[in-house]
């Protein structure tokens, strides 16, 4: 059967852009609805970050309070190492940040002073031993000059205790920092308590 030749006409001049405006039309509405369809489950996945991130933060900065409370320190602080780049020379260009912080009322904030600081600034032989037993104790007036030692003592810090911090897979990914400025040293088997604390730290990253 042969179609009559207006039929023809009419159907390559009016129905046929009418369907293909048509097509068009369904075709964005389609690719709108699964981009608000993405963008929503992208933002809840992105909220849902950012609230377990604050809960870690929020469970990291209890913890470091306890344990300056439980310690009788002054001065608990959580030090990440960052960014991995290396130097035109080939040596390794990290820097180490103050994270969390937390502080006897008597003491000013020192999370300013430990932001993208070189590794290279603090004193070789202080990361040298932290890393080599896990942690160590110094006597701030003792220790060489520094970035840290400078700090330090602008701070009045007069003892610090300092632990190697490792995620779940055992990889060192910064330092724990307590601080005493009111007392010469911690009280007796402070050590193992500062071992303790490390640990459960270590659990929570």
């Amino acid at each position: 059967m042969t179609l009559p030749p207006w039929f023809v006409e009419m159907a390559t001049k009016v129905i046929y852009p009418i369907g293909i405006a048509a097509l068009t039309i369904v075709c964005h509405w389609a690719v709108r609805w699964q981009w608000s369809r993405f963008r929503a489950k992208n933002s809840a996945y992105r909220s849902l970050v950012v609230l377990n991130n604050r809960d870690k933060d929020d469970k990291i900065n209890d913890l470091l309070y306890e344990m300056m409370t439980a310690m009788a320190a002054d001065r608990a602080m959580l030090l990440k190492f960052h960014n991995g780049d290396r130097y035109m020379d080939g040596n390794p260009r990290l820097r180490l940040s103050c994270t969390h912080e937390r502080m006897r009322s008597w003491c000013q904030p020192v999370l300013g002073d430990w932001l993208d600081t070189p590794v290279s600034r603090i004193l070789p032989g202080f990361l040298d031993q932290v890393i080599e037993q896990g942690h160590a104790s110094y006597v701030v007036c003792d220790m060489q000059p520094s970035h840290a030692h400078g700090v330090l003592l602008n701070q009045g810090v007069n003892y610090i205790m300092v632990s190697i911090v490792r995620n779940n897979e055992q990889v060192i990914i910064g330092l724990l920092f307590l601080g005493y400025s009111q007392t010469v040293q911690p009280c007796q088997g402070a050590d193992q308590k500062f071992r303790d604390f490390t640990e459960r730290l270590n659990a929570l990253l």
